[in-house]
């Protein structure tokens, strides 16, 4: 997380770039999360 952290902080187009590829790849992995929880609670309990 080091080299990405460094282009972040260096500011320009290649950061904004890459902070924008961080910031989407978080809201990527929250919404996969929230869909498997979501499709978990509608299948019935297997007894």
């Amino acid at each position: 997380m080091a080299p990405v952290a460094g282009l972040a902080a260096h500011g320009g187009v290649g950061s904004a770039i890459v902070e924008t590829l961080l910031v989407l790849g978080v809201a990527a992995l929250f919404l996969a999360v929230w869909l498997r929880e979501r499709r978990s609670r509608k299948e019935p309990p297997e007894d």
